[in-house]
């Protein structure tokens, strides 16, 4: 009977552990859950969509800029000059296609300002997405 139990309690024990399997759920692999860039007074944060970047511009909080906040920057590939990133602003964000030219990454540089103020955030890697 203890046999039994043991058997039964290390099915249960075995099963539960391989459950989740490792996949994510269907969640977009792009999507960032912190910013990519955080400074003193702005951040971004970047999300792949399908073709392109989607960039987010943050506040001191890391809270959505809703309007008034321009981005301009730069990526460049490992080994290349920096290209300038044509962002195209669609309210809460901009967007802007990178060339991955095959690359496995590109090194982001943007400038955040509104009105009142304009920050050059750290340095910060995307990778192209599927």
């Amino acid at each position: 009977m203890k046999a039994i139990a043991l058997i039964l309690g290390l099915t249960l024990i075995t099963t539960a552990s391989f459950a989740h399997g490792g996949d994510d759920h269907g969640a977009s692999k792009g999507t960032q859950a912190k910013p990519n860039a955080q400074g003193k007074k702005f951040g971004v944060r970047a999300v792949w969509d399908v073709e392109e970047f989607l960039f987010y511009p943050l506040d001191a909080n890391s809270k959505p800029i809703k309007t008034g906040a321009k981005l301009s920057g730069t990526y460049a590939l490992p080994k290349k000059q920096p290209q300038p990133l044509a962002f195209t602003s669609k309210g809460e964000y901009s967007s802007a296609r990178i060339d991955f030219k095959g690359a496995y990454k590109a090194t982001i540089r943007i400038k955040v300002e509104n009105q009142k103020d304009s920050e050059n955030l750290k340095e910060f890697d995307l990778e192209p997405q599927e």
